[in-house]
């Protein structure tokens, strides 16, 4: 067992790493201290190997895989014949082991997907394919991207940050794509624009905080997965590849996509900012000439030379050797880092430059080691290990201190000697031993890959369960569905003799109502009659009422001017008594002056004044007795008056009254005429009404 220790922020994290039994070749051991301080917690990089299924090709020339892999012990095993006779076998073993029966999804859970945190958190993650050509680095990096099962890390990646982005945990937050390519040590921006795509790049040392940076690489803001395919399609078009005799779409350049994402979110003590990036770099592979040289452009089956394209085989050899010294650069530095050397070689080439901080410095790095099962691609296989296992040495520091100890463990040299057995030969023994080796590893992933099947068919065995539950109960609908149905036919018969009867009902009242219609016909002629009759009545009527309003009318004028030629003469009666009442009044208060005064006189004068007084009071008296009657005469022609205008007022209400009365005697024989004509109207439209009822009923 190996104990790994990271000890930092308060918290201790203790793993146990199982190791098979075996015979033990060589042991190496990783340093005890990278030298970083107590107060960073440092991190391992993390190792994956991935071994491809046989293709087509290896299958139909009967070809025995020289490598096999384990899911379960994590290891790989890899058996090569030296001189024919002799076979060595190499264990290695890794963090997480994917063999042929692995899908798209379960490599992206065993690599990326535990960063995916990582990266939101604000910290910087890598992950990158390293292997021979044809091994299926890009398939693993990229993937089929028309197919959800086919897609690779890059998309599978993208959708996972962008989910983890959309729960709400955020109040804001941004993401940014660039896709860099090295060809021939020159760098490339895959997703510039068109009048862009010719500029240069460089690289520059942005210090601690940024680390190294592309001046000139653009980004491009996305918020969709279709966004980023979108993207990979428009890189895959730019990228270059060729045809070789290993593979038929080899890529000649290493691309690096690099997703920055930037998010904010709400703590205690106020907001915190982070800023992380997902580096996902596909190598291109490594090659020998003899083997990989080939005479296509990229297309399968095209027969266009590639130095037709790439200006001869000088410069495919230029590219072939750049490929190669860019990896093996690559090598040294993990060796150097393994070895814990005092100088990293880094800047000897553009790519361990770019990866600086993922071999060594901040980043929390996944090493992807794609191999090869075919035996013509042993010596490339055992080289990829080799690398890959010192690469699981290599300690980054993200955040503190660590303890690692890694063994190497190979099974020593099995070799098969002497004769062979049952006819056999020493070189078909070996070849049957690796074959059965190679079948008892496909045995083990086989009955690994049955065990989840068969547990898939539990599920669906269960699943079929609930079905038949839910199909006897569909069952006992349907017969409840039935006797609905034939209970719905009795109803429905029912329904149409009711109908039928209807029907004769029906034609009956149509009769009646064709009928109805004839007498309602005759019925409005009758009507029609009476309407007009009663609207010449109305007429008649009408004018008498205009002839009577106009001699009331008259009358009435008539009798106005001589209530107002009577009113006039009492007017004149009444201000004439009144004056001659007035002036009586003041005659008689002159002759009380005249007889006070004489009174006066008398009092103080003689006999004979005396008895001339008396003599006048004599005269006076007369006098006021004459006055008086003719007083009373007056008032007699003035009652004569009002009696004989009382009188005329009476004989012209009368004349009125009378005027009226025979106004009211000529119309009451029209009134009656057309009352009796309503009335037979309406007695005739009942009778109709009756008639038209009784057929109805009938």
């Amino acid at each position: 067992f190996v104990q790994v220790k990271w000890q930092g922020l308060g918290v201790v994290f203790d793993c146990r790493l199982g190791i098979p039994s075996g015979r033990m070749r060589r042991e190496r051991s990783v340093p005890a201290e990278v030298g970083v301080q107590d107060s960073n917690l440092s991190s391992g990089v993390k190792v994956v190997c991935r071994l491809r299924p046989m293709n087509e090709r290896e299958k139909k020339s009967g070809t025995v895989p020289a490598a096999t892999a384990s899911t379960e012990r994590k290891d790989v095993s890899v058996v090569r014949l030296i001189g024919g006779t002799r076979k060595v076998s190499s264990s290695f073993r890794f963090d997480n082991v994917l063999t042929s029966f692995s899908t798209q999804a379960e490599v992206f859970a065993a690599t990326l997907e535990p960063l995916v945190g990582e990266v939101l958190n604000g910290f910087e993650a890598t992950a990158f394919a390293y292997g021979q050509t044809g091994t299926g680095k890009t398939y693993t990096m990229e993937g089929d991207v028309e197919s959800d099962n086919g897609r690779g890390l890059v998309p599978r990646a993208a959708s996972a940050v962008l989910h983890a982005l959309s729960v709400g945990k955020y109040s804001e937050h941004s993401v940014t794509v660039s896709y860099l390519e090295i060809y021939n040590e020159e760098l490339s921006d895959l997703l510039a624009p068109p009048n862009l795509q010719n500029q240069k790049l460089d690289l520059k040392d942005g210090g601690s905080a940024k680390g190294i940076i592309c001046l000139g690489l653009s980004e491009i803001k996305v918020s969709s997965v279709g966004d980023i395919l979108d993207l990979v399609h428009r890189a895959q078009e730019r990228r270059r590849v060729a045809e070789t005799r290993v593979n038929a779409r080899s890529s000649r350049s290493h691309c690096i996509f690099t997703m920055k994402v930037s998010c904010k979110r709400a703590v205690a003590s106020g907001e915190l900012e982070n800023v992380g990036k997902l580096h996902l770099v596909d190598l291109a592979g490594s090659e020998c000439a003899k083997k990989a040289a080939g005479s296509g452009d990229g297309t399968p089956g095209s027969g266009v030379p590639r130095h037709a394209l790439y200006g001869g085989p000088a410069e495919e050899e230029r590219e072939r050797r750049s490929i190669n010294q860019s990896l093996l650069t690559l090598g040294r530095v993990i060796t150097a880092l393994r070895d814990n050397s005092g100088r990293i070689p880094y800047r000897d080439s553009k790519l361990t430059r770019i990866l600086q901080d993922s071999l060594g410095g901040r980043c929390k790095t996944v090493i992807i080691a794609t191999i090869s099962p075919a035996p013509g691609a042993v010596e490339e296989t055992i080289s990829t290990l080799t690398y890959a296992e010192q690469a699981s040495g290599i300690q980054n520091r993200p955040v503190a201190s660590s303890l690692l100890r890694t063994m190497r463990m190979t099974n020593s040299e099995g070799l098969a000697d002497g004769s062979g057995t049952l006819g056999l030969g020493t070189r078909d023994f070996a070849e049957l031993e690796m074959k059965v080796a190679y079948l008892s590893q496909e045995v083990e992933e086989a009955q690994a890959a049955l065990a989840r099947k068969y547990k898939e068919a539990e599920e669906q065995a269960e699943r079929a369960a609930s079905a038949e539950e839910q199909l006897l109960e569909m069952e006992q609908e349907l017969g409840r569905a039935n006797l609905s149905l034939e209970e719905g036919a009795y109803v429905r018969e029912q329904l149409c003799d009711l109908a039928e009867r209807q029907n004769e009902v029906a034609i009956q009242v149509s009769d009646a109502y064709h009928a109805a219609f004839g007498h309602g016909q005759d019925l409005s002629g009758h009507l029609t009659q009476a309407r007009s009759t009663a609207l010449r009545s109305k007429q008649q009527a009408q004018s008498l009422c205009e002839m009577v309003d106009a001699d009331a009318t008259l009358l009435h004028g008539t009798v106005k001017t001589g209530i107002h030629e009577v009113i006039s003469a009492v007017i004149e009666s009444q201000s004439v008594h009144h004056s001659t009442t007035e002036i009586g009044a003041l005659a008689m208060q002159d002759q009380k002056s005249l007889l006070g005064t004489l009174l006066a006189k008398l009092r103080n004068g003689n006999t004979q004044l005396s008895q001339d007084f008396q003599a006048l009071v004599g005269e006076a008296t007369v006098a006021f007795d004459a006055d008086e009657v003719a007083t009373a005469s007056a008032l007699d022609t003035i009652e004569q008056m009002t009696r004989s205008i009382a009188c005329l007022a009476a004989k012209a209400k009368s004349d009125t009254d009378a005027a009226v009365a025979a106004g009211v005697a000529a119309a009451e024989p029209q009134v009656a005429n057309l009352r009796s004509s309503l009335t037979s109207a309406r007695d005739s439209l009942s009778a109709a009404a009756d008639t038209a009822a009784s057929n109805l009923e009938a």
